[in-house]
């Protein structure tokens, strides 16, 4: 149960489930160190605590922590490898490069998903994993609800992400096995509202993890390792490229990755000094890269944004009005691929839990 300290959070701003992470530390104490702590693993679902449903999210995100210092081991594999897998032992089937032109219906239920190149796929239960504003596209005309069609296009979304891949060849490695949040200061919002792009700033926060890497060593006793440094960022600074796509970007947009790029390295080195000229960056992806490829609107990182303003009516429900059509992800329920590991392992039990190393 969740013990709320006395002030006028508990009455006014929603109580435990919906009321603000913001609000019960402003209720809780003075401390802007404390508070600082107490919110600043927020990057990990993309909501500024003064918008995050405490329970629905931030909590149900922290006792995951609580309950052990696991994590996904990608070092024995992939994440998305072990969802194929399972699939292929439900005796499932994965089409890559097979784009989803229409869910089609009839009589108010699912009859089939039609591919881009006309393939046609019979169906009676259709599970949408993807961005559900796709679905206005997806779905034939009149499938949908109007209500539940006005309801999407009123979801505000979660922020973006700036990705820097690094080579990380120095034989200690504090990122291993572990995450690490780093911040300038102890605003734990902040980076929800930096202009990254436009004014050239320093990202304020930046998560960062890393793995081994299976290309094998950088030398004789240095292991090679592939470090991560994820920096929120707002979808609207990437609009002047918006209507470019991967492979086709003009040059101000190279030198705009490019810049941040630098930028986010130069944090890394100055926080682990010892390993700065082990590092170098290999690839980066922006907003944009991930609204290509998953086709998010604008590129939000975690689906549709979960506000405590709202309450309960931004949920979505897993089940829909088309007989047949179910929803699941990150957009559906909680915000981010914690949250749905997290969920899915509250809902299935133990079994339900990914390779995990302690």
């Amino acid at each position: 149960m969740c013990e709320a300290p006395a002030g006028p959070w508990t009455a006014g701003d929603g109580g435990c489930l919906f009321g603000s992470l913001q609000g019960y530390l402003d209720a809780l104490t003075d401390s802007l160190p404390l508070k600082a702590v107490l919110s600043a693993a927020n990057p990990l679902y993309g909501i500024a605590p003064a918008d995050c449903p405490l329970y629905v999210v931030h909590f149900l995100v922290m006792d995951s922590f609580v309950q052990g210092a696991w994590r996904l081991d990608e070092d024995r594999g992939p994440l998305a490898g072990a969802f194929v897998a399972a699939l292929w032992a439900a005796g499932g089937e994965v089409r890559c490069r097979a784009r989803v032109a229409a869910i089609e219906s009839a009589n108010g239920a699912v009859r089939a998903v039609r591919l881009a190149d006309g393939d046609r796929l019979e169906a009676k239960r259709v599970v949408f994993t993807g961005h559900p504003k796709q679905l206005l596209f997806l779905c034939d005309e009149g499938a949908l609800r109007p209500a539940f069609r006005q309801r999407l296009l009123e979801q505000p979304e979660t922020a973006g992400i700036f990705g820097v891949a690094i080579a990380w060849a120095h034989p200690e490695c504090s990122l291993l096995r572990r995450n690490v949040v780093i911040y300038s200061g102890l605003d734990s919002a902040r980076q929800y509202h930096q202009p990254l792009v436009r004014q050239g700033e320093a990202p304020h926060a930046l998560v960062c993890n890393a793995q081994r890497s299976s290309a094998g060593t950088a030398g004789a006793d240095v292991p090679a390792v592939a470090a991560l440094a994820l920096a929120p960022v707002r979808p609207e600074d990437w609009a002047p490229w918006g209507e470019s796509r991967t492979g086709q970007r003009p040059a101000d947009y190279a030198a705009a990755k490019r810049q941040l790029a630098e930028q986010t390295l130069a944090a890394l080195r100055a926080t682990w000094p010892g390993a700065a000229g082990g590092m170098r960056v290999v690839e980066t992806f922006s907003p944009l890269t991930l609204r290509d490829h998953t086709l998010n609107p604008a590129g939000s990182a975690y689906g549709l944004r979960k506000s405590a303003a709202v309450g309960q009516g931004g949920r979505m429900l897993a089940t829909t009005r088309l007989k047949g059509l179910f929803l699941a992800g990150q957009s559906i329920i909680l915000p981010g691929v914690v949250c749905t590991v997290d969920q899915r392992h509250r809902r299935g039990g133990d079994s339900a839990r990914p390779a995990a190393s302690h």
